[in-house]
């Protein structure tokens, strides 16, 4: 029984294997291209890729002042409002024909405006056509804003040998530039006060989202207001048509008044063992000094977060019992900029 079941589930695996290998590609037309996002490498192949030409198909006939279609492969990316310069980069080719001599080892490219529906009597060329085993850098200028651009890729073929198959090869391709970059801003970090309409200041080339959803008034604009009565950060996600994403954060810093607490009994029970300073993580640029009855500073920080508070201590050494005078700069401009009082160090 035990036999039986091997040989069926081997059968299954030559079964599932060859019709993996027979799957065309996704991105094989115009129609379906593969979104290239700012920035993102793509890791692709043109592996049993077809064509389709006819007159009226993305693929074209003959070479079309470019190059003969074999086995095409198609990416496409959207221009923000601003336009300008862009670059395609197609790297790390790796060809069947590099070890394999009944194939060629080279990959095409080009870059395309289509307008009417993938058409291909209707492409305009805005790069040369290039070709190389190894990369291909296309630098692009004078984009047009909120346009959708195409890279088409295919396998190259020896002009001297037609018994050579056209090139299959794997690569990456990613596009970058001022003109492809979503400009997704979700603004400055903001200081407010407690329960105080405050408004977001969000930006980019996209459909917006924020999140988390509580607390203000539209998440689906750029610049809603929200109300708070504790620090929160925000992160806003655009959308573009090609289903690219992109994120960015921003914390709005809810600044109550601090309670500064002025005495520290560091003796290891777990209480009053370090300065404790009440809605200090609302001001994370203050500046926090401890001075002792001398003047000598023995504490400064910029922030005051749990790793850093004070313990009594002085360059590792524990200071005596006495009283230390501090000042905090919380930098805010909505409340109280300066606090000052004393510390009672008791051992």
């Amino acid at each position: 029984m035990l036999q039986k079941r091997s040989l069926l589930h081997f059968i299954f695996l030559i079964v599932f294997c060859a019709n993996a290998l027979s799957q065309n590609n996704s991105n094989d037309y115009c129609e379906n291209a593969t979104a290239l996002c700012f920035n993102e490498t793509i890791k692709s192949t043109n592996f049993n890729a077809t064509i389709n030409q006819c007159d009226n198909c993305s693929d074209w006939i003959g070479t079309n002042g470019c190059f003969e279609l074999n086995n095409s492969v198609w990416f496409n990316f959207i221009t923000n409002t601003n336009g300008g310069s862009a670059t395609i980069k197609i790297l790390n080719i790796n060809c069947s024909g590099d070890t394999n001599s009944n194939y060629f080892n080279e990959l095409e490219a080009v870059v395309i405006r289509a307008d009417t529906n993938c058409v291909h009597t209707t492409y305009e060329f805005i790069s040369n056509c290039i070709s190389s085993n190894d990369q291909i850098l296309i630098d692009l200028q004078n984009l047009d804003p909120e346009q959708e651009y195409f890279i088409l890729i295919d396998g190259g073929v020896d002009i001297n040998d037609s018994t050579i198959f056209p090139a299959e090869c794997e690569f990456e391709i990613k596009a970058y530039g001022s003109a492809v970059d979503p400009l997704i801003n979700a603004g400055n970090d903001i200081y407010t006060a407690p329960n105080t309409d405050t408004p977001l200041n969000g930006s980019g080339y996209g459909s917006p989202s924020w999140f988390p959803d509580y607390y203000i008034t539209n998440t689906s604009i750029f610049n809603p207001v929200v109300f708070l009565d504790l620090t929160t950060t925000y992160e806003l996600t655009i959308t573009q048509n090609n289903g690219c994403e992109f994120n960015d954060e921003v914390t709005v810093f809810v600044q109550e008044p601090l309670e500064v607490f002025n005495t520290i009994t560091p003796n290891g029970d777990g209480f009053n063992d370090q300065w404790v300073i009440k809605n200090i993580e609302s001001y994370p640029l203050c500046r926090v000094s401890i001075f002792s009855r001398w003047g000598q500073r023995v504490f400064y920080n910029i922030g005051y977060p749990d790793s850093r508070k004070w313990d009594g201590t002085y360059n590792g050494q524990n200071l005596p019992a006495d009283t230390y005078y501090y000042t905090i700069e919380t930098g805010s401009i909505i409340g109280e900029s300066t606090y000052s009082g004393y510390i009672n160090l008791i051992r």
